[in-house]
């Protein structure tokens, strides 16, 4: 009789801690759209319009590109890229290393 009471017992407190995460889990979805929904209302509707414009430099973009495929092991990618003339000689020096 004892291990029924206790096996009774444990599935309400199961249940009643199943039933205490579902209404969190809740508050915090709710929460979590409210928030969204006042980001997306305090936020210009264009980003565009509401950041400047940044000059990027082209050739360090593809250079840190093709820096991050010889990092990833993928030296044949950078070495395209050094073939298509995507990067300049900066990125052929890092990529000599790696030619086979």
């Amino acid at each position: 009789h004892g291990l029924d009471e206790l096996k009774q017992r444990l599935e309400l407190l199961m249940k009643a801690t199943r039933e205490q995460t579902q209404a969190r889990g809740k508050e915090l979805q709710s929460a979590a759209s409210k928030l969204g929904k006042a980001v997306d209302k305090a936020a210009a509707p264009h980003l565009d319009k509401s950041i400047p414009a940044i000059p990027v430099d082209e050739s360090l973009v593809m250079e840190a590109v093709a820096q991050h495929l010889l990092f990833a092991g993928l030296p044949q990618v950078a070495q395209q890229m050094l073939d298509d003339g995507a990067v300049g000689q900066r990125c052929a020096e890092l990529v000599a290393p790696f030619e086979d």
